[in-house]
């Protein structure tokens, strides 16, 4: 029995305990009754919210919460704060200074390792400009053309440029007119996606470096 199946399951006993039918309860969540029946049956899987919003209703026990909704919740926010941070073309470093915490807690929300506290979570909903409920709900985004390796490699490039442009910037400069001098003033006037030509082109040379 999967997940959507065991909540279904869960779902109908605590409905038919409750003696709700499932216009009554669709009536008080405000949830189709179609959509119920969904539930019910194991062929839908229920956003974070719907899950809350039916097992308060429900008067289920806490251990219902902690397994439906707190750990759907978690995967669902790893997600789409990933999501949002890609669509506003940000860096986790960028992101976590902006939300006030540091860059390996950012990358611990996205892998869904740690949740937010409620007031990070706060910031998070503010610098993305959605409220709390839209970072839990997971039908925020559509399937993409673009494929997930495709953005993966986009971003794993723009944050090794991030990296690498940082090193640079802080290694001690070489005398002046040396070569190496001279090379860093160049690429500080490159545009983002020149600075990648230059990492890719430098990979290459140094792969076919004798």
């Amino acid at each position: 029995m999967n997940k959507e199946e065991a909540f279904g399951t869960v779902l109908k006993k605590l409905r038919l305990y409750k003696g709700m039918t499932q216009a009554e309860l669709s009536k008080a969540s405000g949830i189709y009754q179609a959509q119920l029946s969904h539930y019910e049956n194991g062929t839908h899987s229920p956003s974070p919210e719907n899950v809350m919003k039916l097992l308060t209703i429900l008067d289920a026990p806490q251990e219902y919460f902690d397994f439906f909704y707190q750990k759907k919740a978690e995967e669902t926010l790893a997600k789409n704060i990933r999501m949002f941070r890609k669509i506003n073309r940000i860096t986790q470093t960028e992101l976590a200074k902006a939300v006030g915490v540091t860059q390996a807690q950012i990358s611990s929300y996205e892998k869904g390792m740690h949740k937010p506290a409620p007031k990070h979570l706060s910031h998070l909903a503010a610098y993305f400009g959605v409220d709390i409920e839209r970072l839990l709900n997971e039908d925020i985004f559509e399937p993409q053309s673009q494929s997930t390796s495709e953005m993966d490699y986009d971003w794993e490039m723009a944050e090794k440029v991030e990296e690498e442009s940082s090193y640079l910037s802080s290694c001690t400069p070489p005398p002046e007119d040396h070569p190496e001098e001279l090379l860093c003033k160049k690429f500080q006037f490159l545009t983002k996606a020149n600075q990648e030509k230059v990492f890719e082109f430098m990979d290459f040379l140094l792969s076919i470096q004798a």
